[in-house]
């Protein structure tokens, strides 16, 4: 009997403790809701540069909790924030003063692609998007290849170059010459790949055939790096 009785005890201690919750989420969306866009708490990880203003994020918000109860709003609003193409991830809280509190991580631009007259661009996670208000200037350029199937080819080709510790040079961009992919870097000869297979074996023969002109003298000797052939370097004058 005592421990039923122990039992109950914690059952009835658990329904306390679960009804304070509710309340207290209840009541925080209570005074949200009187004061929509003024108790949104914003805050962004990752990248300092902003491509989705704190105006937007209230505004957005504000419209999704309108007429919901505190749970649904705050998945209401994360849906809704989740359909802006510039952020990859979203959290929404109530905080203990009752204020909702928004995490936005936004997505990393790594090239800007264009074909024909159209400017997209690529992410990091290999998707093509619209241009951001206030991308970046810098950016690698993507030029002469279709977004889609050529592009996806190219995301593996981008992130190696962009990431790897072994290229000390920046990259340019990416050009479409004939069939031919011709990467550039700033400040060194462009080096034409051919199609992207083995990529990291042709970087890998470029950097090399770098080190070895840097060495002897020869840095602005030739024109252009061709590695398009298996166990071949060309240096083009």
């Amino acid at each position: 009997m005592k421990a039923r009785g122990r039992h109950i005890m914690w059952f009835f201690l658990i329904l306390l403790i679960g009804g304070s919750l509710l309340w207290w989420a209840a009541a925080g969306y209570k005074r949200f809701a009187e004061r929509a866009g003024e108790e949104v708490v914003v805050e962004f990880t990752g990248m300092p540069a902003r491509y989705v203003s704190e105006d937007e994020v209230r505004r957005t918000v504000a419209r999704a909790v309108a007429g919901r109860s505190g749970l649904e709003g705050i998945r209401e609003a994360e849906e809704a924030l989740r359909r802006n193409p510039f952020i990859d991830d979203v959290q929404v809280y109530w905080g203990a003063a009752g204020r909702m509190h928004v995490r936005i991580r936004q997505f990393t631009p790594v090239a800007v692609v264009e074909w024909q007259r159209q400017t997209m661009v690529m992410d990091s996670r290999g998707r093509i998007k619209p241009v951001p208000p206030g991308l970046e200037n810098g950016l690698p350029r993507i030029k002469g290849f279709r977004p889609g199937r050529t592009t996806d080819a190219l995301y593996p080709l981008v992130m190696y170059l962009r990431d790897t510790s072994r290229i000390p040079y920046r990259l340019a961009g990416v050009v479409r010459e004939g069939k031919d992919a011709v990467v550039r870097f700033r400040g060194a000869p462009p080096v034409r790949l051919g199609d992207t297979t083995a990529y990291k074996y042709k970087i890998a023969k470029t950097m090399d055939m770098y080190d070895y002109l840097r060495r002897h003298g020869k840095w602005h000797t030739y024109r252009e790096i061709d590695v398009r052939f298996a166990g071949q370097v060309v240096c083009k004058k």
